[in-house]
């Protein structure tokens, strides 16, 4: 190719990286053993055992690959490479917000209340702040891990397998979570009972929280179907296909059952201009004929009883209508009757900010958000209670950052882009983006994937050529290496 005819991908400086990116491909290793093993564990979240000082804490697959990966970098070190220029942005200001929460303990949730004011509740506060700040550093760590991890074809084949069968894994341990063949007490059997011990996982699968082996809270379950589908189809590229179509629907579904209405609407958000683009691509006819098999399929399921959950078929019934008109509540949910009380807990966290009007400014520590007795439920409100103002522009800082970043260099259709902004939405009703013990690793998982999604484009450019629509084929040819 001659140096006139070189086309470089929406962003000149990003896409001279990828040379170097491509040598460095197939190291690592053992840290891309980790990735995998990550990727894997986000199937079960569950507990494995009730060790620790809380129920908050206690140990789960995850943290046993973070900690690999974690492990795999620090000991291959030497080799590991700096960072493409848009996701050493990234990092930089997610350390940046990480010393803002760091100093926001210490000064606010720590200090404050001993120097300006008696809380009764101030070690509550000290305690959330704690698991908050030890989450954020491993969500931090665990995105510099994955960001340093080359990958190659043959290593995005195995993450679209892991993937795959991770979907098809919680979409299935959803349905039977649903229907009552696997028993609500049998995924949490080795969990003590207690609920002063296990705290919310005592009361795991009651008012619909608890489908599928994700977490007690339907939210999380949801949007961990949203964002391992984004994910998927960043990493096939957006690609038609029967494996995707398929997977769309299952996944649909599954997010339907949770009971979830923000996940529900964040699902039809990054299901629409994925389907649209499927459809311009000439994916009419398929899509329909999957569509009515589908539903027919559903509606099969849906008139058909089960034993193992409900006395009987009229008990199906009423329950299925019970969530039918619960998820339709979903295009209404500017209505305060479908916010299950929230306006009343957002007024409450209001009042407390003019309490004392500087809290505005700098909130009233990281963690304290819970001592008003409970989260905010809405993110941007948690982030202005616990680190303010100041706070909530450096999030929205790193926030921007990483969309610009998804939209510069994430693979074809921008999945993850869209994935991103659909989970955004679900934020104005609970703390989807942040280190709250409701969502566990849900975070981290995100950073884990927003890592992946942006290094397919900096380390497998060769395959796009087979994915992409003709007009967006990166036309770069990659030095050869051994």
């Amino acid at each position: 190719m001659q140096a006139t005819e070189l086309h470089l991908d929406r962003n000149t400086e990003v896409a001279t990286q990828r040379p170097a990116a491509i040598a460095n491909a197939a190291s690592l290793p053992w840290c891309f053993l980790g990735l995998c093993l990550y990727l894997i564990s986000q199937a079960y979240l569950i507990p494995l055992w009730p060790q620790g000082p809380s129920w908050a804490v206690w140990p789960r697959v995850a943290d046993f690959a973070g900690g690999l990966m974690a492990a795999a970098c620090l000991w291959h070190w030497q080799s590991v490479q700096r960072l493409p220029a848009p996701l050493a942005k990234i990092m930089v200001w997610l350390m940046a917000f990480l010393w803002l929460i760091a100093i926001s303990f210490l000064a606010q949730t720590l200090l404050s209340p001993k120097l300006y004011w008696n809380s009764p509740d101030a070690h509550v506060g000290v305690q959330w702040g704690l698991y908050q700040l030890a989450r954020m550093i491993q969500f931090a760590i665990l995105f510099f891990c994955a960001a340093s991890t080359p990958l190659t074809e043959p290593r995005r084949r195995w993450l679209v397998a892991i993937s795959t069968c991770v979907l098809w894994f919680v979409v299935i341990t959803v349905a039977l979570t649903y229907t009552g063949t696997i028993p609500y007490e049998s995924v949490v059997a080795h969990l003590p009972e207690s609920q002063d011990v296990s705290g919310p996982w005592a009361s795991f699968g009651e008012s619909y929280d608890g489908l599928g082996l994700i977490s007690y809270n339907h939210a999380y379950t949801a949007c961990q179907l949203v964002l391992l589908f984004s994910l998927h189809l960043s990493l096939t590229y957006s690609r038609f296909s029967a494996s995707n179509v398929l997977l769309l629907f299952a996944v649909t579904l599954a997010v339907f059952l949770s009971g979830s209405r923000a996940g529900f609407g964040a699902m039809l958000v990054l299901v629409l201009p994925i389907v649209w683009s499927w459809i311009r691509s000439g994916g009419l006819m398929p899509l329909v004929w999957t569509g009515t098999v589908g539903l027919t399929i559903v509606a099969a399921m849906l008139i058909a009883p089960s034993m193992g959950k409900v006395d009987g078929l009229n008990d199906f019934k009423e329950q299925v209508e019970e969530l039918v008109v619960r998820q339709s509540t979903t295009f209404a949910a500017y209505k305060s009757d479908n916010l299950a009380g929230r306006t009343d807990i957002w007024k409450m966290h209001l009042e407390a900010l003019d309490d004392r009007p500087w809290t505005w400014l700098v909130g009233y520590g990281f963690g304290t958000a819970i001592t008003q007795g409970n989260q905010a439920h809405m993110q941007p409100l948690n982030m202005i209670s616990e680190i303010g103002l100041i706070g909530l522009a450096v999030g929205l800082v790193l926030l921007c950052v990483i969309l610009h970043a998804l939209w510069k260099c994430e693979p074809s259709q921008h999945p993850l882009l869209w994935g991103t902004i659909a989970l955004l939405l679900t934020s104005m009703t609970q703390e989807t983006f942040y280190p709250v013990a409701a969502f566990g690793h849900f975070l981290g998982f995100y950073l884990f994937a927003l890592a992946i999604a942006m290094r397919l484009w900096f380390d497998v450019p060769s395959t796009t050529s087979n994915d992409l629509p003709h007009h967006e084929v990166p036309q770069l040819n990659p030095p050869s290496v051994s």
